[in-house]
């Protein structure tokens, strides 16, 4: 699918994907983040409320593979339920609340839905299954990723994360507490993983994703007639 066409435009950056064999006959090309559409859900009456002498770490599921919570959410609730330098955030995509099975500890705040593009500025720490939207916004912000998925793109996105340095794969879509936690304190204690972050942010900001689209449509539109001729 992104061979065929003429041109293949990609809301991501380079960085965050393996090399091209041939770089040079690629349709693909990288424009950056798209921007985030209007949300609705509005900051948790808690936001206002937490330490912020603590690092904040979001752990979610998606919208689509978030039918079981026992897959990621639960093990990163039970797993760092005593970390006392941090402040355990979940969405659960807009499933009930109680649909976590698990004793929500007293470092962890839960809410259906949280506004990324409010929050996303002050997280120290994403914990994904795997999901390649939340992961851009997360690396366009600078934040370092553990990722645990092997459903849909998820799998390819979880390898992507430990390739290009920014967090770890746990390679399974079933995380146990044990193995959250222990990554975790090893992505949040070793400067490298928020330095090669910040470095992918720096490239997202490069980009001008409405300048740039608007002139590979440009730059397409004058070479279509020269295909229908030829």
């Amino acid at each position: 699918m992104s061979i065929l066409p003429d041109l293949y435009l990609h809301p991501g950056i380079q960085g965050f994907e393996y090399p091209e064999d041939s770089p040079s006959i690629s349709p693909v090309r990288y424009i950056g983040p798209l921007p985030l559409p209007p949300g609705h859900a509005r900051l948790p009456d808690w936001w206002h409320e937490l330490n912020e002498t603590k690092r904040l770490v979001l752990v979610t599921q998606g919208t689509v593979a978030n039918r079981d919570f026992g897959h990621l959410v639960g093990p990163s609730l039970e797993g760092l339920a005593r970390e006392d330098d941090l402040i355990v955030l979940v969405t659960t995509g807009g499933r009930a609340i109680d649909s976590i099975l698990v004793k929500i500890p007293e470092n962890a705040r839960v809410a259906n839905f949280l506004p990324y593009d409010q929050i996303m500025s002050r997280i120290d720490l994403l914990i994904t299954n795997g999901g390649y939207g939340t992961g851009n916004m997360a690396l366009a912000h600078g934040i370092p990723i553990i990722s645990a998925g092997l459903t849909e793109d998820k799998e390819d996105v979880s390898a992507h994360v430990q390739w290009a340095g920014v967090g770890l794969d746990l390679r399974t879509n079933q995380a146990t507490p044990e193995a959250v936690r222990a990554a975790a304190r090893k992505v949040l204690d070793s400067p490298h993983y928020r330095e090669r972050a910040k470095e992918l942010a720096q490239e997202f900001a490069s980009h001008d994703m409405e300048r740039e689209l608007l002139k590979s449509l440009e730059e397409i539109s004058l070479l279509a007639p020269l295909s229908m001729d030829s």
